[in-house]
């Protein structure tokens, strides 16, 4: 049933957990809090799943017994999109512990451990630091949100707290749908004395901007230097195939103009994309003119999986994968997954 995902989860880490079938020395190096992460999933059986899920418990057991006979090379992928339900944080977290019972990060036919190419940056004078605070959030709020929270910015806006904001450049996003509540989204929009709407195409934010930017597209632009960290090491160009129509420009070069305007040239001490990158490549050998004929270079990766030498390191607290968090509990979420009925 739609809502159910978590359910299935807690379920299927039951089986592994009642059954002994997980993998226990696995579990013993890498995890933390195991024994409190067993006490609180025991009431999550099969049967307790079919009344929320519609599944049938033989049907949950036999896929469990399954991916644990082909562990670890057995994984469930956390998927790419992460906000469905409203409990989409313990889902994923709930994804990442029935992979650790399976004994899957770090080991073949799992999840391998990614490697990155390392360019240098290209260099600049050091930022300023901002006399202010974030504005996306206030103290103690999202204690776990690295990233900046774009509807954080829109309460700002709306709220004039923890400081006024009267513009926005919105960059390559129709805010409009892909903020939740769009009602807040226009009246936020409303109280702003600017809104500078940079894209290729007439979206329904564009139809609110004071001034649009008309940006070249994928294929009229270089891009900055494309280095994920993937299976193999590598440094990727996207590069322009056709130059662009009327007076669209690329983003680098509407950044580097409106820098110019604002004084700031001190920041992009380059006078196009081209030296931009060839500065970049120069620092690990390699140049524009090679990347340009071969559109993908390969690095010198490193082990993939723990037994290869791989380093065993997880992001939190304890340095193990954490079956129980405390850091979750001190902000008072559960340290265990916990699932919640959706709405009807």
């Amino acid at each position: 049933r739609p809502g159910t995902d978590l359910a299935l989860l807690l379920a299927w880490m039951n089986v592994l957990v009642s059954e002994e079938r997980y993998d226990k020395a696995y579990v013993e190096r890498y995890g933390f809090g195991f024994e409190h992460f067993k006490a609180r999933i025991a009431g999550y059986t099969p049967e307790w799943a079919y009344a929320e899920t519609g599944i049938p418990p033989g049907l949950i057991r036999k896929t469990a017994r399954e991916m644990a006979a082909n562990a670890p090379a057995t994984l469930v992928h956390p998927g790419r999109h992460v906000t469905w339900y409203g409990n989409d944080t313990q889902r994923s977290r709930a994804i990442a512990l029935l992979n650790a019972l399976l004994g899957s990060w770090g080991r073949k036919g799992g999840f391998y451990v990614p490697s990155r190419m390392q360019i240098p940056r290209h260099p600049h004078p050091p930022y300023p630091k901002p006399k202010r605070g974030r504005v996306d959030r206030e103290a103690g709020t999202y204690p776990f949100a690295e990233e900046m929270l774009s509807t954080g910015i829109r309460r700002a806006t709306l709220t004039g707290s923890p400081y006024p904001v009267k513009g926005w450049i919105v960059y390559g996003t129709n805010l409009i749908h892909s903020l939740p509540n769009p009602e807040e989204t226009v009246e936020a929009i409303r109280k702003l004395d600017l809104l500078v709407v940079i894209d290729i195409i007439p979206s329904e934010i564009a139809g609110w901007a004071d001034v649009i930017l008309p940006e070249a597209n994928y294929l009229e632009r270089y891009d900055d230097l494309n280095t994920p960290a993937f299976r193999e090491p590598f440094v990727s160009l996207r590069q322009p195939v056709v130059s662009p129509p009327g007076d669209q420009k690329p983003n680098w070069w509407i950044a580097r103009a409106l820098a110019g305007k604002l004084g700031l040239e001190a920041f992009f001490p380059w006078k196009d994309i081209e030296e931009y990158l060839q500065t970049r490549l120069a620092g690990v050998g390699l140049s524009l003119e090679e990347l340009k004929r071969r559109g993908v270079v390969r690095g010198k990766g490193g082990p993939r999986y723990f037994e290869e030498g791989a380093e065993a390191r997880f992001p939190t607290r304890s340095g193990k994968i954490e079956f129980y968090s405390v850091p979750l509990e001190e902000a008072g979420f559960d340290p265990v997954p916990r699932y919640t009925r959706p709405p009807a």
